[in-house]
C-alpha cells in the first residue's frame, strides 16, 4: 500500500511538469456517478468459544458488487475543495476453514480541501465520515462451532494527500489524488483515484474514472454469546462513471 502511494505521488509529479495546467471549471456537481467495484473483507477476531488464547482470520473471495456517488467540487487559481458522497452495500463470502460470509453496509462523506503548489499539483488534507454495519458470520465445520457477529462503527477520519489535475486536451481534463489516513487506534482509511473528465458540451462532463477505498476498523461485538474486539479491513477498487454539470 505504502508503495503504491509512492508511485503514484511521483506520477502526480511527473505529469504535473508534462502536461501544461489550466483552470478546471470553477464548479462542478456530479449528482450521478456510480462505481463496480471489486470487493473483499478480512474479519480479525483475538479468540473464538474453548479456545485459547490464539485468534482465528477469515479472509472473502473478490466479489463484484455496486457503489452509488455524489459529489461536488470548487476550483480557483489555486485553492480548491471537494464533497463527495458513497453508498454501497458490498458483500463477500470464502469457502474455506473458517467458511466466512461478510455482509456490510458502508458510507463515507469526504471533505477535502487543497492548495496548488506547482501547475496542477496540491496538497490536500481533510476528514472522511465513516459509518460501516457489518454482519459476519465463521463457520468451523471441524468443531461444530458458528460464529455470529455484527457491528456498527461511525466516525470521521483524518487524511493528508496530494492531488494534480490539469486539461490534457481541449476538452479533457485529467486528475490523480491520493490520500493516507492519519491511524486513530485500530481504524484507518486510504484511496486513491485516477479521473478523466469529458466536456461534451458546454455545461455537460462525462467523467471515467478508477478509485479504490481501503478502510481498517477495529470494533467491539458479540460473536458466539460473547463480547469480542476484532477488527476488520474493507477495501472496494473499481471503475466508476458519472455525469455532471460545469460551470
Amino acid at each position: 500500500m505504502r508503495t503504491g502511494l509512492t508511485i503514484l505521488f511521483l506520477s502526480l509529479g511527473m505529469v504535473s511538469d508534462a502536461v501544461a495546467q489550466e483552470t478546471p471549471p470553477a464548479v462542478a456537481i456530479y449528482p450521478v456517478l456510480v462505481q463496480a467495484p471489486v470487493y473483499g473483507a478480512k474479519v480479525d477476531i483475538p479468540s473464538i468459544p474453548g479456545g485459547g488464547g490464539e485468534g482465528t482470520t477469515g479472509t472473502t473471495d473478490w466479489g463484484f458488487n455496486s457503489a452509488y456517488m455524489g459529489g461536488m467540487e470548487l476550483n480557483s487559481r489555486h485553492a480548491f475543495g471537494e464533497v463527495d458522497v458513497l453508498w454501497t452495500k458490498p458483500s463477500a463470502s470464502h469457502d474455506a476453514t473458517p467458511r466466512i460470509d461478510v455482509a456490510s453496509e458502508i458510507w463515507a462523506i469526504t471533505l477535502k480541501g487543497g492548495y496548488r503548489v506547482y501547475k496542477g499539483l496540491g496538497v490536500t488534507g481533510g476528514a472522511r465520515y465513516l459509518s460501516l454495519d457489518l454482519d459476519s458470520t465463521l463457520d468451523f465445520p471441524t468443531s461444530g462451532v458458528t460464529l455470529h457477529g455484527s457491528s456498527t462503527r461511525a466516525r470521521w477520519l483524518p487524511f493528508v494527500g496530494g492531488d494534480w489535475r490539469g486539461l490534457v486536451a481541449r476538452k479533457w481534463t485529467l486528475g490523480l489524488s491520493a490520500d493516507v489516513g492519519i491511524n486513530r487506534g485500530d481504524d484507518s482509511s486510504t484511496r486513491l483515484r485516477a479521473r478523466a473528465d469529458w466536456q461534451a458540451v458546454p455545461h455537460l462532463s462525462i467523467r471515467l474514472g478508477y478509485q479504490m477505498l481501503h478502510l481498517a476498523l477495529g470494533a467491539d461485538a458479540t460473536l458466539g454469546g460473547v463480547t469480542r474486539h476484532w477488527n476488520t479491513t474493507q477495501t472496494m477498487h473499481g471503475p466508476e462513471f458519472g455525469l455532471g454539470i460545469v460551470f
